[in-house]
């Protein structure tokens, strides 16, 4: 995902900008902020939408087919969300927020919408999972996420709705495991509870790091589709080594990789990871997998010492040269297996 300022950088000499990458290598553009809640109302009835429209203009432009992502990102609100939203206005303030997106003209004829983002952690156990965000305080608890997928569904009743989450691909840890129990009863409480969501997007952040389990994934993937009865799509797929410093330490920072080794176990963790997903992503309906961005020229895994994240991690399908990585081969060849 890329926001506007950023697909303009200039690419390798005689590669044109980020943004003609993409155009000749994407079948469906994603924005990167342009539809997020601090971007949309940075301030409390402030709405920018200039970027929103510029997004979809974008897309006709390029004769491409576009997905939203996404209406409400508890962990990314502006500070004005927690001191005003309570109790008594949390349903007019999410009507507001979206409706202003509703306005956005063509955005209705988006494939499909995130309504909601990663609001589920298993560092929350003992809650069910749910985030203890500003949603769910006012409302007293997960009666929010219905609502807002009622409310998206009146505003948008010819969109896909999707319920975004994270960890949920490599289910090889206690936490991962939890992860993945505690997602599954939460889907299945808001769909008892009246949400209308049809489908889940499991992002596809894979890191070296945690190794893969496909039986797991497969048992997860066939309760969305077969119990719940969800579509699915992998709507943020990279591949990066996971180290972070002094924290996720159990593996080499990407730097001590040799960089064909790097390319080799990225390809090759891509392409179990597809051989299992894919028939799920087929079969349940969903039949789209994106990339979070397309070249390591740009990408959201740069150095960056708050985080922790070090120099040197290569996620993507095409290096900063724009050339191919032996991930983009991995890629055709699962999807040439699918056919």
């Amino acid at each position: 995902m890329q926001a506007i300022d950023r697909i303009s950088k200039p690419g390798p000499d005689g590669c044109g900008t980020l943004a003609d990458f993409i155009r000749d290598q994407a079948m469906i553009y994603v924005p990167g902020i342009a539809f997020l809640p601090e971007h949309i109302q940075p301030q409390k009835d402030f709405f920018t939408l200039e970027q929103a429209r510029l997004f979809i203009a974008r897309a006709r432009r390029d004769a491409k087919d576009f997905r939203i992502h996404c209406l409400l990102y508890p962990n990314h609100e502006p500070d004005w969300v927690a001191a005003d939203v309570n109790e008594s206005n949390w349903q007019s303030r999410m009507d507001a927020h979206f409706e202003a997106i509703a306005s956005v003209p063509g955005v209705g004829s988006a494939l499909n919408i995130d309504v909601t983002n990663e609001l589920i952690s298993a560092r929350y156990d003992s809650n069910d999972g749910y985030r203890p965000n500003t949603w769910y305080r006012a409302a007293g608890g997960p009666a929010y996420i219905p609502y807002a997928f009622g409310k998206a569904r009146a505003l948008f009743p010819d969109c896909a709705l999707f319920w975004c989450h994270d960890h949920t691909e490599q289910i090889t840890d206690d936490f991962h495991r939890s992860q993945t129990r505690l997602v599954l009863n939460a889907l299945e409480r808001a769909l008892k509870g009246g949400a209308p969501i049809d489908g889940y997007n499991m992002q596809g952040h894979l890191q070296l790091r945690l190794g893969f389990d496909r039986l797991r994934l497969r048992s997860f993937l066939n309760d969305l589709k077969s119990n719940l009865g969800l579509m699915i799509i992998i709507g943020e797929l990279d591949c990066r080594t996971g180290y972070l410093t002094d924290r996720q330490t159990d593996t080499l920072p990407p730097k001590e990789y040799k960089r064909r080794q790097y390319d080799q176990d990225s390809a090759h963790l891509v392409e179990a990871f597809l051989d299992t997903a894919l028939p799920f992503v087929k079969s349940s309906g969903g039949r789209q997998v994106l990339t979070w961005g397309i070249s390591d020229i740009d990408n959201s895994w740069e150095e960056n010492p708050r985080t922790g994240t070090p120099a040197g991690e290569r996620p993507l399908p095409f290096d900063t040269d724009y050339r191919p990585k032996l991930m983009n081969a991995a890629i055709i060849r699962s999807f040439e297996r699918m056919i």
